[in-house]
């Protein structure tokens, strides 16, 4: 009954992580905002869930009494092991300092501590449906808040309303923007955020959506409007994953009716259109819609200085230690590539590049027929990460993905139990 009482202690700590974290970073630029709190007191607030995880990793992983009988490692799962352990190398071998390694694995590897931490777990079948559709419900509430913030909310709206103070710069309008266009971003830390995080509801909802009469419409109401938020953040790698995502779905899709996937190849075309109306009628010119103006040169400017810079060939393939690139870097020295896959490079080498591709690739492998939704959503994500630091700078993207990755992987009490009883009886 321990080990019971731990996985339902873990589940609902799990739970309430993915329940919080979509709307943390707005409940953290109102505490910042409207708190004496200083900067290391809303720092310990911010990362509550980190020490809670810890322990609990140490209570599940390292319980003498863990069912390890009734857990069936993948491939995958021996290599998040190794990526760990070579991000955890890379701070010796390089000499960086704790402080900057400690940094580097909150950003780059804290999405596998809450992975391992649910893959090491037992949950019912019961359980793993419900945290999956509490994420789609979460989808609709930011993409409907995304929309009616633009539509009728407006700019500066968290200001106007009184919310947050009017120097602060969080929300709608008051920062992101494209020239004088503002993106959509709900309650997330940006507009990149907002649409990266909505491809793993749009493609669960998807995957998932009903087949009865009474409830076919609703369904592909709220499949319009999570793909509608997607558009109107006006991010470019988060729209290119969605269509990617989509063409996958099309091809591999052996149940959706014809006019269905008619409906569905022309839906991303409507929206697109419409939010190019909307962004002309808000003063931008359409060559702004597709480069997003000056900050266009200064995004492929970082990409293309991060491909050409001059590394020895220990840096190669070894890179030069976790935490000295990407969004970990920004208390350091700063080393933006704008890329997910650069940043692997410069921080752990070809060879942490390779086991990453690995991971991901068996991954998506295995969960192709037995979760697509998830499979699909990893394949999204992974290419909107092309152009962003997509898994270090979103961890309500990549908390959610790994947690529900995690959880699927997990096998049953039911199996468990039935497991046991065979081993007894032979």
């Amino acid at each position: 009954m321990a080990e019971r009482k731990t996985y339902r202690l873990v589940y609902w700590f799990l739970i309430i992580v993915l329940a919080i974290i979509p709307f943390w970073s707005a409940i953290i630029a109102f505490i910042s905002d409207r708190s004496a709190l200083d900067y290391f007191q809303v720092f310990a607030v911010r990362s509550w869930y980190e020490p809670v995880l810890l322990i609990l990793f140490m209570l599940v992983v390292f319980n003498p009494r863990w069912e390890k009988r009734g857990l069936e490692l993948k491939a995958f799962d021996y290599l998040i092991l190794i990526y760990l352990a070579w991000s955890i190398i890379s701070i010796f071998c390089n000499h960086l300092t704790i402080s900057q390694g400690i940094q580097g694995l909150r950003y780059n590897g804290l999405f596998f501590g809450f992975y391992l931490l649910a893959r090491f777990s037992f949950f019912s079948e019961a359980k793993i449906q419900f945290a999956e559709n509490l994420v789609v419900i979460l989808g609709r509430v930011l993409s409907l808040w995304a929309i009616i913030e633009v539509i009728i909310l407006k700019s500066d709206y968290w200001q106007r309303l009184g919310i947050l103070s009017t120097d602060s710069g969080f929300g709608f309008g008051a920062t992101h923007t494209i020239v004088s266009v503002p993106q959509a971003m709900a309650t997330m830390e940006g507009p990149n955020q907002l649409g990266s995080f909505l491809l793993l509801p749009f493609f669960i909802a998807l995957c998932k959506r009903s087949k009865k009469s009474d409830r076919i419409l609703t369904d592909w109401f709220w499949l319009i409007i999570i793909a509608g938020a997607i558009v109107l953040s006006f991010s470019r790698s988060a729209i290119l994953g969605l269509i990617v995502g989509l063409i996958f779905f099309l091809i591999f899709d052996r149940k959706m009716e014809i006019k269905e996937k008619i409906v569905l190849s022309f839906t991303p075309i409507v929206l697109g259109a419409l939010s190019i109306i909307y962004f002309l009628n808000r003063g931008g010119e359409l060559r702004d819609f597709w480069t997003h103006g000056a900050s266009n040169q200064s995004h492929w400017y970082s990409m293309y200085q991060a491909l050409v810079s001059d590394r020895t060939i220990p840096e190669l393939f070894f890179g030069s230690g976790i935490g000295t690139a990407g969004p970990a870097s920004f208390n350091f020295v700063g080393n933006i590539q704008e890329s997910w896959y650069l940043q692997i490079v410069t921080e752990l080498g070809l060879v942490g590049f390779l086991l990453w591709l690995l991971i991901v690739t068996l991954i998506t492998l295995n969960f192709f027929k037995k979760n697509r939704a998830l499979s699909l959503g990893l394949i999204s994500v992974s290419v909107a990460a092309i152009f962003l630091h997509t898994f270090a700078d979103n961890p309500v993207l990549s908390f959610t993905l790994f947690i529900l990755l995690g959880m699927q992987l997990g096998q049953s009490f039911e199996k468990l139990k039935w497991s046991k009883l065979k081993f007894k009886q032979s």
